[in-house]
């Protein structure tokens, strides 16, 4: 469940500040168990009918085909939003790993930093929009032309790698953390309103439910064990990540919008980005406290030494950690998309017990193709279809990581995995007459219904018609903001 929402979480709790933040990873966790065990309950009521267990099949069965095929809709859209913020993600990390560069600043008098006229910037390999391009491009060949061993061994490198060096970015910075600067800040409701999304995707998972549902043969209790300590420990390193970055803030160090560059400075990582090396209207603000970091970085750029990430041991696990829990993200959520077109019959990867020329024929192939072509050409136009769209967004877009991440978990995931499973469980439980009865039916794999009807969450219906109110609140006002956004810029 730990993917790449965590990088933004520093950010957005920023404003709210880490008692805040902390309570809101609480508050959305419950509310997260309860939508995975609403949805695992779904999934055994499904079973026991012999119905589809898909969460688009139950929407379809309990909720109306047209609602089915919103929820359908609400995946290709929701994968559609993550793929947009880890594609320009992507692109900015490896626009990190390739180039670096310190450009001429003025600076306000009276802070005590400034750069040297002489000072010129390092050069740029790529462009963000050639970098995401370029991020996309390439991992999606892998994933195309990988074998699929190959694959899951890699990403289950990564997997360690990410866990490796967040554990060694705690141990390095937890050391450093002061108290003073986790309780000095206590947002309002505006920056709650801000977090909350973010929060929220990046603990969502309800769409493994029926998968884990179905390891566990439908067994009540091992589900609720699975859910809750499942995701209680990423919600335990969600609050140490959070509680690592904004207590080892350096008090003077803060964000600066510029015109055409942003200057940033916070945590372990004091550093100077441009957006356009000709431009010299970057300015500092917020510092009357100081920053000695970048006071140091600035020093050093002046004396004609580059700012090296390497020299930081702090920044190499804050990038290992950052690439690999990004890959991992974008490799299931490719993953995902895709097979959520070829559900749809927008092409159809070939079982290797068909016949090769049979398939052909339902191709309408006017030549004989080989079984390895047939398979190449329709995962290529799956690939293309899941990844060609989030890459141009990104690609042509400023900045849409946190928007991204924003849209999915404002809009998307509170409808996807609280209102839809909220609505469904009510049509189980009080809408349809076969519930009545499922104290006297036996599933065909063997597992029975405990004589409390299989509820997995207690609350009744005014538990239910919580979560359906609260998601449909959440969604609604980050669609509100959202369109207030795009009309103001």
């Amino acid at each position: 469940m730990v993917g790449a929402g965590i990088l933004a979480l520093p950010g957005v709790a920023s404003k709210p500040g880490f008692i805040l933040s902390s309570l809101l990873v609480i508050f959305s966790w419950i509310a997260s168990s309860f939508a995975g065990l609403l949805i695992a309950e779904a999934w055994c009521t499904a079973q026991i009918r012999g119905s589809q267990t898909s969460i688009e099949a139950m929407a379809k069965e309990w909720l109306g085909e047209y609602v089915g095929k919103a929820v359908g809709i609400g995946f290709l859209l929701y994968n559609l939003a993550l793929l947009v913020a880890y594609t320009a993600e992507g692109g900015t990390i490896l626009q990190d790993l390739v180039h670096f560069q310190i450009t001429p600043a003025a600076v306000p008098t009276g802070t005590g930093i400034s750069l040297s006229d002489s000072t010129m910037p390092l050069g740029t390999f790529m462009n963000t929009a050639q970098a995401t391009i370029t991020f996309a491009v390439g991992l999606g060949t892998v994933l195309l032309l990988g074998k699929p061993d190959c694959l899951k061994r890699g990403n289950n490198v990564l997997v360690a790698a990410a866990m490796l060096s967040f554990s060694a970015l705690l141990a390095n910075q937890i050391p450093a953390v002061s108290i003073e600067n986790l309780t000095q800040r206590f947002g309002d409701l505006t920056s709650i309103i801000e977090a909350l999304p973010v929060i929220v995707i990046s603990l969502s998972y309800q769409n493994v439910m029926p998968v884990v549902a179905a390891q566990l043969d439908g067994d009540k209790e091992s589900i609720r064990k699975s859910v809750l300590l499942g995701t209680g420990v990423p919600v335990l390193m969600y609050i140490a990540w959070i509680a690592a970055s904004l207590g080892s803030t350096f008090p003077g160090c803060v964000s600066v919008d510029a015109t055409a560059s942003s200057v940033t400075g916070g945590g372990t990582e004091p550093t100077i980005f441009i957006g356009d090396e000709t431009s010299s209207d970057v300015k500092f603000v917020g510092l009357e406290k100081g920053c000695p970091e970048l006071s140091s970085m600035v020093d050093s750029a002046n004396s004609g030494s580059p700012v090296s990430p390497s020299e930081d041991s702090a920044l190499i696990l804050k990038k290992t950690f950052s690439l690999a829990a990004l890959v991992t993200s974008f490799i299931g959520c490719t993953f995902g998309q895709v097979e959520e077109l070829a559900a749809r019959g927008i092409a159809r990867i070939p079982n290797p017990e068909e016949k090769e020329d049979e398939f052909a024929m339902q191709l309408e192939s006017k030549e004989p193709l080989y079984w390895d072509q047939i398979v190449q050409r329709e995962r290529f136009l799956l690939y293309l279809l899941a990844l060609s769209p989030p890459t141009i967004i990104a690609a042509t877009a400023s900045n849409m990581f946190l928007p991204a991440l924003q849209a999915s978990g404002g809009i998307l995931a509170p409808l996807l995995y609280g209102l839809s499973p909220a609505l469904m469980v009510w049509a189980q439980r009080y809408e349809n007459e076969a519930v009545e009865n499922n104290q006297k039916k036996e599933a065909d794999n063997g597992f029975e219904v405990d004589k409390d009807d299989g509820i997995l969450v207690p609350g009744g219906k005014l538990a239910l018609l919580g979560m359906a109110t609260g998601s449909l609140a959440l969604a609604t006002q980050s669609l509100i903001r959202t369109f207030h956004f795009s009309a103001v810029n």
